[in-house]
C-alpha cells in the first residue's frame, strides 16, 4: 500500500505540473511546444503560485489544512481551464510529442536517458544525512503533524517547549510547506516524501530544464551530446560539496538546491531568449515569475535571482549600448526594472528588517572569510576548473555567434567584475549574501553549461559522424578531471536502511516517547549525532538542543551552560548529580538517550548494559543506547 501512495506522488507532480505547463505555454503564447518545456514551465508555476498563496497564511498564523484547502481550489480550477482549452481548441495530444528516431545521434540520446534515469534512481534510493534537514523538513512535518505553520527557527529546531535563542530568518521561502502540501495528498510522510520520493521526481525536472536549454544553445542535433556532458559532469564533481552537482544529487529535496539546478538555468534560459528577440511585457513576466518561483524555493533567492538577472542581462545591454541601440536598451530596461520592482521593494524591507535587529547585525558585522577561499570552494575539483578555463577561452577565440559569446563570456567577466570582485568582497558577503553563504555566487557561474557547449561543439566539428568516439572521449575528459559522487571513498552516501532514511535508532527511540506520553509533546535530550533527526520524524518531541549542544556557551542557571550540560552527559556519563538533575528539570526535561557512540568513559566501556540509577527509568533498550525517562 505504501508502494501504490509513493507511486501515486511521483504521477501527481509530472500530471499536475504538465497541465499546468500546458495552460501556461498557451497563456504565454509558446510557439514550440515539448513534453519537458510544458512540464518545467508548468512546475515553476505552481511554484510561484504557491508563493503568492501561501505566504499570507504565514504571516497571520492561519492553519495548514485551509492552505491545504485554498492551493487545491487553485489546482482544480487549473484542471476546469486545461480540460476546457482541450475540448475548444482541440486536445493537446498533436502539439506533444517525441520522436526519438529523429535525433541522428540515438545511442548518444539513449545513454543520456539511462544516465540521467540512473542518477534519479540511485539518489532516491541510497541515504545521505544532512543536518540542515533540522529546519527544512522538520517544518514539514509540524504542518504535516499538527497542522500548524511556523519558520520561527528556534521553534523550529528545538520545539516550543525549548529556551529561545535571538535570531532572524525571513520567513517568505515556503517551499518546505509545499513539500507539506504534497506529503498531505499523498498521505506520507514528509521524511519520506523528501529523502526518498522528491529525489527522482526533482533530478529528472532538473534535467528537463537543462536540455530544453540545450536545444537553445546547441539544437536538437547536438542536444544529446549535451545533456550526456552535463550529467557527467554532476556526476563526476564528487569533490566538491558546495558545486550544483552536489546539491542535486545529495540535498534535491532542499530548496535551495533546487534553486541553483532548476530555477537558475532556467531564468538564465529566458533571458538569453531576450538576447535575439523582440523582448515583450510578457517576457519580462514571464521572467518574474521565475524569480518569485526562486524566492519560493529558498530565502537566498530573493538576492540571488536578482544577481543572476543582473549578470546574465547586462552583458546584451552592454552589446547594444556599444551598437547605440539606445530605444532597445531603454525598452528592456523599463520592462526589467517595472517586473522586478515589487522584489526590489520586498529585499530592501527584509534588510532594513536584518540590519535592525540584534542577530542581524552581529551577521553583517562579521568578518567574511578570504576571497581565496571561497574561491576554492566555489570550483572544487582543480582538474575541472583547467577544464572550464581550457572552454572559456575556447568560446572567446573561436564562437562566431555574437549572441552566445555575450551570454558564455560575458555572465563570467560581469560576475567577477561586480560580485565576485575580492575588492568588493566584503560589502557584498556583509550586505547582500551574509558571510557564511557567500560562495553560493559561484552557483550562478555557469562552469556545467560552458564545458557541456564547449566540448559537444568540438566533439562535433572534429568527429562528426562519430558518435560512439565522441562519447568515449567526451567521458575520458570528464572522468578523467572528475570524482564519482556515488563511489564509497568520497563517503557522501551510504545504503539506506529505512524510507525516512533516519537514522533507525532515532526513530525507534521517538516511537518510544511518543508511546509513553500517547502522543503528548514533550521535551528530551539526545547527542548531537541523533538530536536533529527527532523533529524531522515526529515535531511533537522537542529537544533541548538541535544542532551545536555541546558549543552552545548560553547559561541554563548558576553559570552553568548547556555545553557544561552536554559534556556531562556524553562525556562524563553523569547523569546522577544533583546539579545535572537539578538542570533537567530547568528545562523540563523527561527523557535522555545515551548512546554508546557517545559514552566515553573507559570504565563505562567495560560494563555491559547500561547505567545503574535509581533517578530514572529505563523505557527502552537497544544493542547502541539506552532511553532513560526522567522520575
Amino acid at each position: 500500500m505504501e508502494n501504490v501512495k509513493y507511486i501515486f506522488i511521483v504521477f501527481f507532480m509530472f500530471i499536475i505540473s504538465f497541465i499546468e505547463g500546458d495552460n501556461v505555454l498557451a497563456l504565454f503564447s509558446v510557439k514550440k511546444k515539448s513534453l519537458t518545456k510544458a512540464i518545467t514551465y508548468g512546475f515553476v508555476f505552481l511554484l510561484a503560485i504557491f508563493e503568492l498563496i501561501s505566504v499570507p497564511f504565514v504571516y497571520s498564523n492561519s492553519s495548514f489544512l485551509n492552505l491545504v484547502i485554498t492551493y487545491s481550489i487553485f489546482l482544480i480550477v487549473s484542471l476546469l481551464i486545461f480540460i476546457f482549452r482541450q475540448f475548444k481548441y482541440g486536445f493537446f495530444i498533436k502539439d506533444y510529442h517525441f520522436n526519438f528516431f529523429k535525433y541522428k545521434n540515438r545511442v548518444t540520446m539513449l545513454v543520456a536517458i539511462l544516465l540521467i534515469i540512473f542518477t534519479a534512481i540511485t539518489s532516491s534510493y541510497l541515504e545521505h544525512t544532512d543536518a540542515d534537514d533540522g529546519y527544512f523538513i522538520t517544518i514539514s512535518t509540524i504542518a504535516y503533524q499538527t497542522n500548524k505553520i511556523t519558520y520561527d527557527e528556534p521553534t523550529v529546531y528545538d520545539g516550543a517547549m525549548s529556551k529561545k535563542v535571538d535570531t532572524f530568518r525571513p520567513q517568505i521561502a515556503t517551499w518546505e510547506l509545499f513539500v507539506a502540501y504534497i506529503s498531505k495528498i499523498g498521505a506520507v510522510h514528509p521524511a519520506i516524501v523528501a529523502h526518498s520520493i522528491l529525489p527522482f521526481v526533482l533530478i529528472i525536472f532538473c534535467f528537463m530544464a537543462v536540455w530544453n536549454f540545450g536545444i537553445q544553445l546547441v539544437g536538437n542535433t547536438l542536444a544529446p551530446l549535451f545533456i550526456l556532458l552535463y550529467a557527467l559532469l554532476v556526476l563526476f564533481d564528487g569533490s566538491n560539496t558546495a558545486s550544483q552537482g552536489a546539491f542535486m544529487l545529495l540535498r534535491i529535496w532542499q530548496g535551495k538546491a533546487m534553486l541553483a539546478n532548476f530555477i537558475i538555468p532556467m531564468l538564465m534560459s529566458s533571458i538569453l531568449s531576450m538576447y535575439s528577440e523582440k523582448v515583450k511585457w510578457k517576457q519580462a513576466i514571464w521572467n518574474l515569475i521565475l524569480v518569485i518561483a526562486g524566492i519560493n524555493l529558498s530565502v537566498v533567492g530573493i538576492y540571488l535571482m536578482s544577481i543572476v538577472y543582473f549578470v546574465t542581462g547586462m552583458p546584451y545591454l552592454v552589446l547594444q549600448a556599444k551598437r547605440k541601440n539606445w530605444k532597445n536598451v531603454l525598452g528592456i530596461t523599463i520592462k526589467v526594472f517595472s517586473t522586478m520592482l515589487p522584489v526590489i521593494i520586498v529585499a530592501l524591507f527584509l534588510y532594513m528588517k536584518l540590519t535592525s535587529s540584534s542577530s542581524g547585525q552581529t551577521y553583517v558585522s562579521t568578518p567574511p572569510k578570504s576571497w581565496l577561499s571561497v574561491l576554492y570552494n566555489g570550483y572544487g575539483a582543480v582538474p575541472f576548473f583547467i577544464v572550464f578555463i581550457l572552454c572559456f577561452v575556447h568560446i572567446y577565440l573561436h564562437e562566431k555567434d555574437i549572441v552566445k559569446k555575450c551570454f558564455f563570456i560575458g555572465v563570467p567577466i560581469t560576475l567577477f567584475v561586480s560580485f565576485l570582485n575580492p575588492v568588493l568582497n566584503k560589502i557584498v558577503a556583509q550586505h547582500i549574501t551574509g558571510v557564511d553563504v557567500y560562495w553560493r555566487l559561484y552557483w550562478i557561474l555557469p562552469i556545467y553549461l560552458i564545458i557541456a557547449y564547449a566540448v559537444s561543439n568540438l566533439l562535433d566539428e572534429y568527429y562528426s559522424g562519430k558518435e560512439t568516439l565522441s562519447l568515449i572521449i567526451s567521458a575520458s575528459i570528464i572522468m578523467s578531471a572528475g570524482t564519482y559522487f556515488y563511489t564509497p571513498s568520497t563517503g557522501h552516501f551510504k545504503a539506506h536502511s529505512n524510507a525516512y532514511k533516519i537514522n533507525v535508532n532515532a526513530l525507534a527511540a521517538a516511537d518510544k516517547i511518543s508511546k509513553d506520553t500517547n502522543g503528548e509533546s514533550t521535551i528530551a535530550i539526545f547527542p548531537e549525532r541523533l538530536s536533529y533527526l527527532i523533529r524531522q520524524y515526529d515535531s511533537k518531541i522537542d529537544v533541548v538542543r538541535s544542532r551545536f549542544f555541546s558549543e552552545d556557551s548560553r547559561i541554563i542557571r548558576n553559570n552553568r551552560t548547556y555545553r557544561w550540560l552536554y559534556n556531562q552527559i556524553y562525556m562524563k556519563n553523569n547523569i546522577n548529580s544533583d546539579e545535572v538533575i537539578s538542570l533537567l528539570k530547568t528545562l523540563n526535561v523527561r527523557y535522555i538517550y545515551i548512546s554508546q557512540n557517545e559514552l566515553q568513559n573507559s570504565s563505562y566501556a567495560l560494563k555491559k548494559g547500561p547505567i545503574k540509577t535509581k533517578l530514572y527509568k529505563i523505557i527502552h533498550t537497544r544493542k547502541s543506547g539506552y532511553l532513560y525517562k526522567v522520575l
